[in-house]
């Protein structure tokens, strides 16, 4: 786990003022999302629940078109968190016997401690590899 800060927008006269409340959370750390998510994939039955406080959901890939897409099935996609707080997904989108694209939404964390801003970072970096 790793301990960050959200930053909740209450409105145009809050930040004209300076004022952004900050309320800290706890995040996973990349490597427990990754293994949810595959632990998850390789189950490959739809799934829907709670992990230390985050929604977590799974949907298998289904062989099916997707109207108005080039894609010929619809992808399976794992996520976690609330966007617009904090968020990742994995989406097999090039098959389910391939790596997953990796989306990170974390532009409302701020980091306060160096150990928190080298966690978000290597989250960045997993996420830009794949």
């Amino acid at each position: 786990m790793i301990q960050a800060k959200v930053k909740i927008s209450l409105g145009d006269i809050y930040d004209e003022i300076g004022h952004v409340p900050m309320i800290p959370i706890s995040i996973l750390a990349m490597d427990e999302i990754q293994a949810l998510a595959w632990a998850a994939h390789e189950k490959g039955a739809t799934y829907t629940d709670e992990v230390w406080g985050w929604p977590v959901k799974y949907e298998p890939e289904v062989q099916e078109p997707i109207p108005y897409s080039n894609l010929q099935f619809r992808p399976a996609v794992f996520s976690v968190g609330v966007y617009p707080i904090w968020f990742v997904s994995f989406t097999w989108e090039y098959g389910q016997d391939q790596e997953p694209t990796v989306l990170v939404e974390d532009e409302n964390l701020v980091t306060t401690l160096p150990t928190m801003a080298y966690a978000l970072n290597d989250v960045r970096e997993y996420a830009l590899r794949h």
